[in-house]
């Protein structure tokens, strides 16, 4: 799983990697969201397929979580060492 920065221009417009556009295969998409995120998804997509690609993003986040705590963790005690 591959995570990418993007900024908004003055037009509120951002700009998707190639790559994400590739993947999702669609010159439309659609989008969902609520306070802290948002998702996008190929038009179409049936919502249980979107399901579950959140499901595999949401293991991949926890995965992430417990790496960074890990290094956190190394980082701490080679300060106090």
């Amino acid at each position: 799983m591959v995570r990418f920065k993007a900024k908004f221009n003055p037009q509120g417009q951002i700009y998707l990697a190639q790559e994400i556009r590739k993947e999702l295969n669609s010159k439309t998409v659609e989008i969902l969201g609520n306070a802290r995120a948002i998702i996008i998804f190929a038009e179409n997509t049936p919502l249980e397929d979107v399901l579950r690609s959140l499901e595999v993003i949401s293991f991949d986040i926890k995965h992430r979580i417990e790496l960074e705590k890990k290094e956190n963790s190394k980082s701490r005690k080679a300060e106090n060492t």
